[in-house]
Order: structure tokens, then sequence, then C-alpha cells
């Protein structure tokens, strides 16, 4: 595993099982490579390091791409001139008008 801490990387899957997938891959591979390096005495920086990660991990917005952008313009409602009270449409709002639209 590279030195890169998670904190910088981006992940934005595109459904919600896709993003809880990622989660729990993302920390499978941090506790594999925890155990990994457990035995090795001189390592425990390393450690020290993958298990903030870890921690990091549970407070990651790793979520679907539409919700990102949902709580991006809520966070900057006023810039835009959508409504404050907007919403993402559910999946049955999606198929009833892709059905309408497209007879």
């Amino acid at each position: 595993m590279r030195s890169c801490p998670w904190i910088v990387f981006w992940f934005l899957p595109f459904t919600k099982a896709a993003a809880f997938e990622m989660r729990e891959r993302i920390e499978a591979a941090l506790n594999a490579e925890i155990d990994a390096i457990a035995g090795d005495a001189g390592i425990s920086k390393e450690i020290d390091r993958l298990e903030r990660q870890r921690i990091l991990l549970t407070g990651a917005d790793i979520s679907t791409f539409h919700s990102f952008c949902q709580r991006l313009l809520q966070a900057h409602i006023d810039a835009t001139d959508i409504p404050p009270t907007f919403r993402l449409a559910s999946e049955q709002e999606n198929t009833s008008a892709q059905t309408r639209c497209h007879g």
C-alpha cells in the first residue's frame, strides 16, 4: 500500500450499494495491510498511520455522484437560481418521467 493518505482521494460511485461496497473494500485493504505488517516491530509508525486512515474512513464522504452534487448545491444554493427546497427525484419519479417523455 502506498503512503498516500486516503483523505486525498475522491470516491464517487454511482449507486448507494457501490458506495457501501467501496467503503468496505477500503477498510478491508487497510485491515489487511495492518495485519500484514503487525509483526514487524520497526514499523509502528506505519501501523499508526494506517490506523489513523481507518479512523478517518469512518467519517469519509463516500457517496453517490448525485448525493454529492445535491450537497454541493445545497451548500451554495444562494449562488444558483435553484429553489432552496429542491430535492432529487425518486427512482419511481424518474421512471414515470422517462415513460412520459419516451412513450
